[in-house]
């Protein structure tokens, strides 16, 4: 654990991908609540996790892929639900750096399933050691992405935690801005058209 550097998030520009619905950023997912639909360094309750990356394709990216999809398929309304966040964070904030050479993790704790298996044994440990978050290498980003993972306490998307604490980012924009650059990692298809869409033409 000591071999874990801290890094600092001050200055760092991070991006958080979300649903439209949602009217705030900072959702604290767990795995108390469901443990099959837990992610990848959730917390149990009372803490939680909120995960952000270092760019907006990184958060886009970590939004969508699914952990045991070799083949990631997104269609375009699915991308016309989810919008991005971007901007500095307001408070001063430090996340253990797992990505770090000098830290001796595998690489492979961004990639491990199931998360019992290792991720969420690693979360439990940083966060007792008293540590912001996790900074780790994202798996399906071309680019190498890097994911930060905040710990904080656990909500759900309608609970909205103390905006004191947890300012919203500057920017929001949507997801289809990035449709070229997901193209790189994602099949992007428009939707199959019920029959309701079609025009049936009689012979």
């Amino acid at each position: 654990m000591a071999r874990v550097p801290n890094w600092s998030l001050d200055g760092v520009v991070l991006s958080r991908a979300t649903w439209k619905t949602f009217d705030h950023m900072w959702y604290f997912s767990n795995r108390s609540d469901d443990p099959d639909q837990g992610m990848r360094f959730d917390l149990e309750r009372p803490a939680g996790t909120c995960y952000l990356a270092t760019d907006p394709v990184s958060a886009l990216i970590e939004k969508l892929s699914d952990p045991d999809d070799e083949a990631p398929l997104i269609t375009t309304s699915v991308l016309d639900r989810i919008v991005v966040w971007t901007g500095e964070l307001l408070f001063a904030w430090s996340v253990a750096d797992v990505a770090d050479r000098g830290a001796r993790i595998t690489l492979e704790i961004g990639t491990l399933t199931p998360y019992d298996q290792g991720p969420w044994l690693w979360a439990d440990a940083l966060h007792a050691d008293s540590r912001g978050g996790i900074r780790w290498r994202l798996r399906f980003d071309p680019e190498q992405g890097i994911g930060v993972a905040i710990f904080g306490p656990a909500s759900s998307p309608d609970e909205l935690p103390d905006p004191g604490e947890w300012p919203d980012l500057d920017v929001c924009v949507p997801a289809t801005h990035w449709v070229e650059e997901l193209s790189d990692a994602f099949d992007i298809v428009d939707d199959t058209p019920s029959l309701d869409d079609l025009d049936i033409v009689e012979l």
